[in-house]
């Protein structure tokens, strides 16, 4: 996803502050590896703690702001946003607000001429009131980017946990779509309602793998 020379990446990291520290350093080298490429890393499923968090970026801080929000537990959730500073400039302002703890997530950026809103969602297990506060949130941004478009922008990513209405998984074997058996989260009405006046950006490549169906598709 490229945005005004801002490439962006959303990644569920399943579990990327893993218990074993061998699993933890192989999964935060390649994404070392993949951040060459990208201005912005949305995390979902980071999981662990502020401890284990800052021990795996703190050599990225030079070059990136690194922020993190966990959920109560350890094993569940947890987000990571990560900003390459350059990307912004050193005069930018910048405000780190955690939603929903270890699962919606956005960081603010204000410089001379734009306000950047980074939105990072992770749709599992959030109550109907937190739904609700979300999805008021996502529609005052859209609101303030279309009275301000050239001033205000704002990008959502994560793992929104459902499929478009048209869209169906594909069996890896053969390629062949199959009705998706999985039924709607409590939160898709929420969210589909937060970004409806949203831009979606579409691409061509499935983001979601089903180990149980062998299926992908594109969440």
């Amino acid at each position: 996803l490229t945005s005004s020379g801002v490439r962006c990446l959303s990644w569920n990291a399943r579990s990327l502050l893993a218990k074993r520290s061998a699993k933890r350093v192989r999964k935060v080298g390649w994404l070392r590896s993949l951040s060459a490429n990208y201005d912005v890393i949305n995390l979902q499923e980071v999981r662990g703690n502020e401890v284990l968090f800052k021990a795996a970026f703190h050599d990225w801080e030079a070059k990136w702001w690194c922020f993190y929000s966990p959920c109560t537990s350890r094993r569940e959730g947890g987000l990571g946003i990560l900003v390459r500073k350059t990307a912004f400039g050193p005069e930018h302002s910048v405000v780190f607000d955690s939603v929903v703890l270890g699962r919606v997530a956005r960081v603010s950026l204000t410089g001379a001429v734009r306000t950047w809103r980074i939105w990072n969602c992770h749709n599992y297990g959030l109550t109907g009131a937190q739904l609700l506060q979300v999805k008021r949130s996502l529609q005052e941004d859209a609101i303030r980017c279309s009275l301000s478009p050239l001033e205000r922008l704002a990008l959502a990513s994560g793992d929104f946990n459902f499929l478009e209405p048209s869209e169906t998984p594909v069996r890896v074997s053969t390629g062949e779509p199959v009705p998706s058996s999985r039924s709607a989260p409590p939160g898709r009405t929420a969210f589909a309602d937060g970004l409806r006046s949203w831009c979606e950006i579409l691409q061509q490549s499935a983001t979601h793998f089903y180990k149980a169906s062998q299926t992908v598709s594109r969440l």
